[in-house]
């Protein structure tokens, strides 16, 4: 008997992606992935580049698939989304919009946001939803005014990491995009500070051809200090097991992706008090909550540099249990077959 499917619009399969990807398997369904970023993987299909042979593409496999597949998954920041959305309505297919984070750029272009037609498609996308999957407190509110009526809210886990941490070579580890929200220039004007002279520090996430993000990268450019090295967004691996403290000095820090990799292999995380942050972490026993402002950012980051081995060692063990304990592999998938059974 032919498995389930489960068809997934994304823009492109990361690795934050293979959690999920394993545990549909494990559900006994399968997950077809379309993305717009080729990727060699099984299960993974390329959207043509028109829009024209993009309608046709999704029309004639949807057209075909329709009797096994399960749902449609959609995240919404993109021009093209309310497409997928109203294809796999018009097979009758139930749809659920995988809200990760567009919904802070769903304001208009000359306030940081999104163009107008891809805030249109995102609408259009929530709308037509059945379910709108949404990962952070701050996006019920948001969702709740723009009118979805059913919301389900499952956070971001990661793996667990058997790996030790090989070294603590780097000192100080950023790694996100460099957003206003994120305030990557505090983060490089500290380390400016004589208290981190002799530090070697890493911003990981920097992006090309991304003019929402250009003018604040160019920023952090011409100020960058020579403590700091400036990295192009890639794979964090080598860098989290070669770190002590991961830094997240942002408005928003709830089960930021980043920071759960970050304490699953042990890296202490230091980030702003806003909501809900304590639910990650416990400030002075698994990582350390700052006031949100780049003084109180300063003083966290020199507290961090103060502890004795010893006590690192302990919050660096305490930050890899909290992940085990409340946001791991078996707990995201518990509650990820929750809400496919009540959709």
């Amino acid at each position: 008997m032919e498995k389930k499917k489960i068809i997934i619009f994304i823009d492109t399969f990361a690795r934050k992606n293979e959690l999920q990807f394993n545990c549909i398997q494990k559900l006994g369904l399968q997950s077809i992935w379309f993305v717009t970023s080729p990727k060699d993987k099984p299960d993974i299909i390329t959207l043509e580049a028109s829009f024209l042979n993009r309608i046709i593409q999704v029309f004639s496999f949807l057209k075909k698939n329709k009797k096994c597949v399960k749902h449609v998954e959609i995240y919404p920041g993109g021009r093209f989304s309310f497409i997928y959305a109203v294809l796999a309505r018009f097979f009758g297919l139930k749809v659920i919009c995988v809200e990760r984070g567009d919904l802070q750029y769903y304001k208009p272009q000359q306030e940081g946001g999104y163009d107008k037609l891809t805030r249109i498609s995102m609408f259009v996308t929530y709308k037509l939803a059945h379910l709108v999957w949404y990962r952070e407190p701050y996006m019920l509110g948001v969702l709740e005014k723009i009118g979805v009526k059913k919301l389900y809210f499952i956070s971001n886990c990661v793996r667990t990491k058997p790996e030790s941490k090989l070294s603590n070579e780097f000192t100080f580890l950023w790694v996100n995009r460099v957003t206003t929200e994120r305030n990557a220039i505090w983060f490089v004007r500290n380390l400016s500070h004589e208290a981190f002279i002799n530090t070697k520090n890493i911003l990981l996430g920097l992006l090309k051809n991304q003019p929402l993000f250009d003018a604040l990268q160019e920023e952090v450019i011409s100020i960058r200090p020579n403590n700091l090295d400036l990295i192009d967004y890639a794979d964090p691996t080598d860098y989290l097991l070669n770190s002590k403290f991961f830094v997240l000095p942002a408005l928003a820090v709830y089960l930021n992706n980043s920071l759960l990799e970050a304490m699953s292999y042990g890296v202490v995380p230091l980030i702003s008090y806003t909501t809900d942050s304590a639910k990650i972490v416990t400030d002075g026993v698994d990582g350390f909550i700052f006031e949100h402002t780049p003084e109180a950012f300063l003083a966290c980051m020199q507290k961090a540099i103060s502890l004795s081995e010893v006590d690192y060692q302990k919050m660096s063990a305490a930050a890899k249990q909290k992940i085990a304990t409340d946001f791991s592999e078996d707990v995201y998938y518990q509650r990820l077959a929750k809400m496919y059974n009540e959709l």
